[in-house]
């Protein structure tokens, strides 16, 4: 060894028998201007424990230290130095500092080939390996001290094979046959993998040569495990494996940011250790992984949402081979929701009692009717309670999400973005969706009209996408299950949100200790019932395909009997609600065949019994009566004498409104006067005219005391009586 080396390695005696050399930390660091305090403080540390000091010790030293810098350096700063020292495993990144501290201290006193040397050498792969910037800081010194005696190139060539050595890498012979993995890696995720050419890999790293010397591609071995082809989207991504903090970690990416080395720096943020520089180096390493393993690789199926995946897969339940890939963020957080907890003893006990309740029952029903909407052919819906607070809504939404998953994970809320809701019935697929607290959004009823259209058309918007083109269209097949304290209808709500929302005014659990234990129980069991649902519905259906078509036919038959004034859509809706009912009561809750079907028919009843009838939701009719109405309150304006403005007058038969009266008044209350207009002339509720071949809805009349035409919208008094003026 040099002189200066042998003089570090000697310990002197102490007082009291020992061998460490107590340091002057005064005289070291007196006088350390700042830009140099954060590197001296971190060598002084490490020469510290280099030289045996424990870490208590090395603390109150430094802290003397730094408060003899000028200007004094910050004590926490400074303890994060003897924490960095302390760090490494004896005889590796301390001893390591403490030779380049002693190199750097007599730069001015040694020969450049002294860099070279192999203790020299040693400690800066080992600063490289730990303190990378701290590594590039000590290289900038060299050269600055040593200008052209010392070329960084070889200096870095010489380093990185002093870093092999240390790493006890082999590199791979030419046409040598690559190993086993199983052989090289403990606790292979998959066996039979093979390396590529020219790598060597193991628990220390992925490393090749290059005309520079051996470079590291990633500290930590890393490896491709499986190939997962989408069926909803026909595109294909890779499952990345890393072994790191002694268990192999797993992360599931698209190929064009695996294999793009500008975008697989991303993966920093999921624990994968690459940097901008090794990127390159690892992207050509999993390039040639791939290669090397390409019939090794399990390709395996995935979906990126839940429900039905062709006819024998279902997500959550009955996945066979299938597996879940969904995208980092909300997708994911809302898939982790759908999981099992507790037992189906303990779920059923606390939802049996709710039961005895039509609203709540119907509403848990509903759940497990979902799945069935694609099996009998029927279309989206909405099923919406609402009534006054404190009436345990939320706690029956939650009993019907329980079924599949963790309620206060998967529940959404009306709070959310129309795109956002968007999303997600598009995730959930053939699975409801609950949406909680309808009274959130207020008076923006053209908010909730336009979810309701969305959320019952089952197909998302048409969206442009990057590359041009449009996207795929999103679609869902479920039934929304909404809460609130008032309804997603008003007066003037047109029939299309009539029809497509079965809206149940009361309160679903009235016992409010019930309502506040269920709350509590559905922390702990849920995700239980939902798949056993499935696992016997595809049982039901191997045996006959066709048994579910011909339950609901039965069902929507009987029910049109009972309920003949009801819109056909409700009572389509409660007949595979009630169906699912029927089933539920049987596979889940353990009833006989006979008293489930009584049962679930006894709801149907019930609830068809709560809706609007089809009189009731039509808009001709309801436009009608709110014209009818206001004429009552401003018929003086139709009269021969009026004092001031004149809205119209009476013909036999007839009230007369001017145009502009007629259509200002239907679009105050919401209602489209054009198709009002269409609609009352079919059913010859209005007089009209042709004109040019073309029906007119506005027609010339004389007024009664002046005989002057005018032209006006004639609307019968009474459709009913057309002789009662």
């Amino acid at each position: 060894m040099p002189d200066w080396l042998l003089e570090l390695t000697e310990k002197k005696p102490t007082a009291t028998g020992g061998t460490t050399e107590r340091l002057d930390p005064s005289s070291i660091l007196q006088g350390v201007p700042e830009g140099e305090r954060d590197w001296t403080l971190f060598r002084y540390a490490s020469r510290l424990r280099a030289k045996g000091y424990d870490r208590s010790e090395a603390e109150t030293l430094v802290l003397q230290a730094a408060a003899n810098c000028t200007p004094p350096f910050p004590e926490d700063e400074a303890l994060k130095k003897v924490e960095s020292a302390w760090r490494y495993d004896a005889g590796d990144g301390a001893e390591a500092e403490t030779v380049i501290h002693t190199l750097m201290d007599r730069l001015d006193q040694i020969d450049p080939v002294e860099v070279y040397e192999p203790e020299v050498l040693g400690a800066l792969a080992a600063l490289k390996k730990h303190e990378p910037s701290e590594y590039a800081k000590t290289k900038q010194e060299l050269k600055q001290a040593f200008k052209r005696d010392i070329n960084l190139n070889d200096l870095e060539k010489a380093v990185n094979q002093e870093l092999a050595k240390m790493q006890k890498l082999r590199l791979a012979e030419p046409n040598e046959p690559p190993p086993k993995l199983e052989d090289i890696l403990p606790d292979m995720p998959l066996t039979e993998l093979r390396k590529p050419y020219n790598w060597t890999l193991n628990e220390n790293g992925i490393w090749t040569e290059t005309k520079n010397g051996p470079v590291c591609a990633c500290p930590v071995p890393v490896l491709l495990t499986k190939r997962l082809h989408n069926v909803d989207t026909a595109e294909e991504k890779v499952e990345v494996a890393f072994y790191r903090d002694g268990n192999w970690k797993y992360i599931t990416a698209d190929r064009a940011t695996v294999f793009n080395r500008t975008s697989l720096v991303q993966l920093t943020n999921k624990g994968l250790p690459v940097s901008s520089e090794s990127s390159r180096h690892l992207v050509r390493y999993l390039s040639e992984f791939e290669s090397e393993n390409l019939n090794n690789l399990p390709l395996v199926r995935s979906t990126s949402t839940m429900g039905w995946i062709g006819s024998k897969t279902f997500f959550p339940g009955a996945e066979g081979d299938m597996v879940l890939d969904v995208e980092q963020g909300g997708g994911a957080t809302v898939a982790k929701g759908y999981r099992e907890s507790g037992s189906i003893e303990e779920w059923i006990l606390t939802v049996q009692p709710i039961r005895k309740y039509p609203i709540a029952r119907f509403t848990l029903a509903a759940s497990f009717a979902a799945p069935l909407l694609k099996i009998v052919g029927q279309r989206v819906y909405i099923i919406h309670n609402w009534g006054p607070s404190r009436g345990g809504k939320t706690a029956s939404l939650k009993a019907a999400l329980s079924v599949w998953g963790e309620p206060e994970e998967i529940m959404a809320s009306f709070n959310a973005t129309k795109v956002g809701l968007e999303r997600l019935a598009a995730f959930y697929s053939d699975l409801p969706l609950g949406i909680d607290e309808r009274q959130v959004v207020g008076d923006k009823q053209g908010f909730v009209e336009s979810l309701v259209y969305l959320l019952g058309l089952g197909k998302g918007k048409a969206r442009g996408s990057k590359g041009g083109g449009l996207q795929q269209f999103t679609t869902w097949r479920t039934i929304a299950l909404t809460t609130g304290e008032e309804p997603l209808s008003s007066e003037s709500s047109t029939a299309g949100i009539r029809t497509r929302a079965l809206e149940l005014y009361g309160v679903p659990i009235p016992d409010e200790k019930l309502a506040s234990k269920l709350h509590q129980s559905f922390s702990r069991n849920y995700g239980l019932a939902g798949p056993l649902f499935i696992r016997q519905l595809l049982k039901e259906l191997d045996d006959d395909p066709e048994i579910f078509r011909t339950d609901y036919e039965a069902i929507f038959d009987e029910l049109t009997k009972l309920g003949s004034d009801n819109i056909t859509s409700h009572i389509s809706a409660v007949a595979t609600v009630c169906m699912a009912d029927y089933y539920a009561s049987q596979w889940i809750f353990g009833q006989d065949e006979t008293e489930a079907f009584q049962e679930a028919m006894n709801l149907a009843k019930t609830i068809l019994g709560q809706l609007e009838t089809t009189e009731e939701a039509d808009d001709g009719m309801r436009a009608y009566e709110h014209l009818m109405s206001w004429y009552q309150v401003h018929k003086d304006h139709f009269q021969d004498n009026v004092f001031g403005k004149r809205f119209g007058f009476l013909k036999t038969g007839y009230i007369c409104f001017f145009p502009s009266i007629f259509d200002e008044v239907l679009r105050e209350a919401k209602f489209n006067p054009s198709r009002i207009k269409r609609d009352w002339a079919e059913r010859g509720w209005i007089q009209t005219s042709m004109q040019n071949g073309r029906k007119r809805y506005v027609v010339q009349q004389r007024t009664p005391k002046s005989g002057t035409r005018a032209y006006v919208i004639s609307v019968l008094i009474n459709p009913e009586a057309e002789d009662d003026a």
